[in-house]
């Protein structure tokens, strides 16, 4: 059950989250210390502030020496000069700014925090402020000696979790994607986790298990498998998407050849729902991703509640090009998770819908509902901290989040917010904290659409400066910023999607993600075509850097693995001068030119430039602009220009008639046919496999899967199209066999 809810009345989201701490916004992370940084230190303390709990200590008298012990492991100690005792200060410290690594150490019984950067190697100081932020002093002295002292103990041996993810991220890369921003964090309920910004998606190991959420995964964590098991073979990890999208939709099933010892009778009928990701969802229960063999020949979920497992043949010769028209029959092995074979469930699929069968209805708030959680997420992180064990869940009407790290519930049920757990206490009954719509209405503080000018777009080259005391960033540090013409932002590979500005300052384009605490801005006011410098913080509102640079392409691919198809961008200017002459009229000056991956023709004598970037098609000139104004995608483009200009197809009415004749149990029915389709295309009557694929398709109503077409007596003239068909099929359903044929006539009369 839910945690129940405090009594205690709030006066307003506003202003009970302006009161929050907005320094401690780092979830607690795992720091792996330099070797070159671990030991014992003789440090002395300089530039002490007033309200500084150390003051400052003399070169020239050791005994008021502050004595500190840094472990691999990131804890941190102090030793006692007289009796020589080690005592642990602070452990599992955070670490701010990914892998750029600035470590921080928070004492709060003494409102004290230590930050160590770990990229300065030798040794340039810890700074000392106040958990709160304010400046203390630093302590200095020489790089760490070697000590025999002991200082606490490792939290945990991530020797086999690191070879996991190194394992997992070499293996399936699409999923796991390997960056700068992906590093080992501990919290949350797990041993160790990373996340993964690029596909949204978490990997998190607690007590020898492999767990995996998010993108194609799901909002819910899904056991991967034992971490031992899957070190052995990295193959077998239950990952989506492993078998062919041939398999995808709802069969409906019935259990036969069962043995005597079967956990179901003879005869059972299941739904089976094969989904988009690769899960198999029998009835309304939702089993795991497949294990698919190493010879990829078979495909295995497994229902360890329940000790059952499905398996199917993935060697079938069913044609992928035609499943539309030739819905496939599923035959799906029904045993013990031991391999013992109980029976074969087998029928047809009755649709390619993935959805699986029972799933709940979706909240008709859910869309403010996620917005919610997202606002919460992203301004209060230390309050409601995103983690891998964050997402959706529903109980008793109730779609809530539940925050591991600071024990918070926020729940939502017919419009009404509710506040639980952590700070905000417990309560015996739930207490309505105000209406969905008011709530998000104080957070987003009606926030505006920030427009980029398209004329910035590329690839920079950029740097960081002007660091603060508390920048995770050290001067100089390089990285590469993409912009696209729509205004997304990249960096170093993460995307950060697109901006919005503030009613304060409307010319201030922000770009914000929780999941790595950072936040940036651009002052549209001052923005030139071949510069840009940023604005970073982190996502509670604290100045970091400024990151500058220079334009060096035109390329704005996050990535940039994107390439263009120079034929079809041909194609489109080709389509383009012959349809929309006035605008791009052809001419020897207008020709294809590039610049990396961009494709263009400039037409002089109208000043209009049509420009192919990957799939993103442009124009800049004439009424469009100085600036380049994204106009469509490359394909959606000429797929549209190519039927606008092509002339329609005359329409034909149809009549389908005819008599059927289906034998099963030495009974024989004799069904009459009378179709009428009106408003249809007339096929192809000169290609016999196009007549057969039509008569499939028209067919499938009365009899979806067709084993034979013969199609005779083919008649066209101007106004008519005329021909028979014989369609047959069989089935077999244990003993019984059941045949069905059909003789019909199919008339097209033009309109």
């Amino acid at each position: 059950m839910l945690k129940k809810f405090s009594t205690q009345c709030f006066l307003g989201m506003a202003t009970l989250m302006s009161g929050l701490s907005s320094v401690s916004f780092a979830q607690a992370t795992f720091v792996s210390i330099p070797e070159a940084l671990q030991g014992f230190y003789t440090l002395e303390m300089v530039n002490a502030t007033p309200l500084s709990p150390i003051r400052n200590t003399s070169s020239t008298n050791s005994a008021d020496d502050v004595l500190l012990y840094v472990t691999g492991y990131g804890e941190l100690c102090t030793k006692n000069k007289n009796s020589g005792d080690v005592d642990l200060l602070a452990s599992a410290p955070s670490l701010q700014g990914g892998a750029f690594g600035i470590v921080r150490w928070d004492v709060p019984s003494l409102d004290l925090s230590l930050s160590l950067n770990i990229n300065q190697i030798p040794f340039a100081g810890f700074d000392l402020q106040s958990n709160s932020g304010g400046a203390y002093g630093r302590l200095t002295g020489n790089a760490p000696a070697f000590d025999n002292g002991s200082c606490g103990s490792p939290p945990f041996n991530t020797s086999l979790s690191n070879t996991l993810f190194n394992l997992a991220e070499s293996t399936y890369p699409k999923i796991f994607p390997n960056s700068s921003f992906s590093f080992n964090q501990i919290g949350s309920g797990y041993d160790v986790f990373r996340h993964y910004p690029s596909t949204d998606t978490y990997l998190a190991i607690r007590d020898g298990v492999a767990y995996a959420r998010g993108g194609d995964f799901g909002d819910k964590f899904i056991v991967m498998g034992e971490v031992d098991d899957l070190i052995d073979d990295i193959n077998t990890m239950l990952v989506p998407n492993r078998i062919p999208a041939f398999y995808q939709g709802t069969y409906l099933l019935e259990l036969t050849e069962t043995q005597p010892f079967s956990p179901l009778a003879d005869g059972t009928e299941l739904n089976l729902v094969v989904t988009k990701t690769g899960q198999l969802c029998v009835g309304e229960l939702a089993l795991s991703f497949p294990i698919v063999n190493s010879t990829n020949t078979t495909a295995t979920w497994n229902n360890s509640n329940g000790n059952l497992r499905y398996t199917v043949d993935l060697t079938r010769d069913d044609d992928p090009a035609t499943f539309d028209e030739n819905i496939a029959t599923g035959e799906f092995s029904f045993q013990s998770i031991g391999g013992t074979t109980y029976g074969l469930f087998a029928g047809d699929k009755t649709s390619l819908a993935t959805e699986c069968s029972g799933a709940q209805g979706a909240d008709p708030d859910l869309s403010n509902i996620n917005t919610l959680f997202s606002s919460i997420e992203q301004k209060y992180p230390t309050v409601f901290p995103a983690g891998p064990q964050t997402y959706n869940q529903k109980l008793d009407g109730y779609t809530y989040r539940y925050y591991f790290d600071s024990q918070v519930f926020v729940l939502v049920k017919e419009g009404i917010v509710y506040l639980n757990g952590g700070e905000f206490g417990n309560n015996e009954e739930p207490v309505p904290y105000g209406t969905l719509t008011n709530i998000l209405a104080i957070l987003n503080n009606t926030p505006l659409t920030a427009t980029v000018p398209a004329s910035s777009r590329g690839t920079y080259a950029m740097s960081f400066s002007s660091s603060t005391l508390f920048s995770p960033f050290s001067d100089g540090t390089a990285a590469q910023v993409v912009l696209d013409a729509l205004g997304n932002l990249c960096l170093d590979g993460v995307p950060l999607g697109k901006p919005f500005a503030r009613q304060s300052s409307p010319n201030l384009a922000i770009w914000e993600d929780a999941k790595i605490g950072l936040s940036f801005g651009l002052d549209l006011s001052t923005l030139s075509a071949t510069e840009m410098s940023l604005s970073v913080g982190s996502a509670t509102g604290i100045a970091f850097s400024t990151l500058s640079g220079e334009r060096t392409s035109l390329q704005s691919t996050c990535g940039g693995n994107v390439v263009t198809d120079l034929t079809l961008a041909n194609q489109l200017f080709v389509l383009a001068e012959q349809n929309y002459a006035d605008l791009f009229p052809a001419s020897s000056l207008s020709f294809s030119q590039s610049n990396g991956i961009v494709i263009f023709r400039h037409y002089p004598s109208t000043g209009m430039t049509l420009l192919v970037e990957g799939e993103t098609v442009s124009v800049m000139g004439g009424a469009y602009g100085a600036a380049l104004v994204p106009v469509g995608q490359l394909s959606a483009l000429i797929a549209q220009i190519t039927k606008e200009s092509t002339p329609a197809a005359a329409i034909y009415d149809l009549s389908i008639t005819g008599t059927g004749t289906v034998t099963t149990l030495n009974t024989i029915i004799r069904p009459t046919v009378e179709i009428k389709q009106n408003g249809v295309e007339l096929p192809d009557s000169a290609d016999s496999s196009i007549l057969e694929t039509f008569v499939r398709t028209s067919f499938a109503g009365t009899l979806p899967r067709i084993d034979s077409i013969a199609v005779s007596s083919i008649v066209s003239t101007s106004t008519q199209l005329v021909f028979n068909a014989t369609v047959s099929n069989s089935t077999t359903i244990g003993s019984t066999t059941t045949t069905r044929t059909y003789n019909l006539l199919y008339t097209f009369n033009k309109r």
